[in-house]
């Protein structure tokens, strides 16, 4: 599957979605496939920012 590319939109609004889109994240990363991420949301939340979440 590495011809394949996943657009995920993503919106984060609890810690049970964020729980979920990372299950899903790590799966996708282990198929080697091509992985987009787009926040659809109007506006950034900066999860990345939290590090103990990630």
């Amino acid at each position: 599957m590495e011809d394949l590319t996943f657009i995920l939109p993503v919106r984060i609004e609890s810690i049970i979605r964020l729980e979920n889109f990372l299950a899903v994240l790590q799966f996708l990363r282990s198929t080697k496939s091509k992985i987009i991420v787009i926040e659809a949301d109007n506006y950034t939340k900066d999860v990345k920012k939290r590090p103990n979440l990630l």
